[in-house]
């Protein structure tokens, strides 16, 4: 399982990121990306838009592409939060997983959408990886405590190491979000997750028997 290989960026210094002009250049491009879209948006408009010169956008981002890196590495960890409190209200492993993966799955097809992102798969799966490419890592922080009560439990699939369970489940979220276009949208994706995902990874008892 793996994702499309990414355009190489360069990021911002870590000295740089928590600026307060860096943090206004932010917020004046994420207000052009919402009303134009991103392809629509150009540098003249987002320092326009924050009251900025070229220049002072220069010197703290290379290009567009790496604002919007850093937007949707915000967005990813706003994603993951909301998904540990949502799977916090169950306490089987697999109704666990099927919260999780239906909250990152929505989250992100709304995020994309409110872009101008969403028709474009290879960009957005590139974006994932120029973000954070220890997106699995950092989902497994949250998942992984998870995983190891299942396995306790009984629940969780002894032949598969974590990072795959993780993988799986980020894998398949990642294209279910275009499905949010039809109009009973979360309740087919529910579907899916439950029927086709989350068995895949949990023991016959877990998943009502074995087929």
């Amino acid at each position: 399982m793996r994702y499309a290989q990414p355009r190489m960026l360069s990021r911002p210094a870590p000295s740089t990121v928590k600026t307060r002009t860096n943090a206004e250049l932010l917020e004046a491009a994420r207000r052009c990306f919402i009303r134009v879209g991103f392809y629509q948006t150009r540098v003249e408009d987002v320092v326009r838009e924050g009251g900025f010169s070229r220049s002072t956008f220069y010197r703290h981002f290379n290009s567009l592409d790496e604002v919007l890196a850093v937007l949707a590495e915000s967005e990813l960890e706003l994603a993951l939060a909301d998904a540990m409190r949502h799977a916090e209200a169950f306490e089987t492993l697999a109704e666990q997983l099927i919260a999780i993966s239906l909250q990152i799955a929505t989250r992100s097809s709304k995020w994309l959408q409110l872009y101008g992102l969403e028709q474009d798969i290879l960009r957005s799966t590139n974006l994932l990886y120029v973000a954070a490419p220890d997106y699995v890592e950092r989902a497994g922080r949250i998942i992984y405590p998870l995983l190891e009560a299942g396995l306790a439990r009984g629940e969780l699939r002894t032949d598969v190491e974590f990072p795959e369970v993780v993988e799986w489940i980020l894998l398949n979220m990642w294209y279910l979000r275009y499905l949010r276009r039809r109009p009973d949208a979360e309740g087919y994706i529910r579907s899916i997750i439950s029927r086709f995902v989350v068995p895949a990874v949990l023991t016959c008892a877990a998943n009502d028997g074995c087929v």
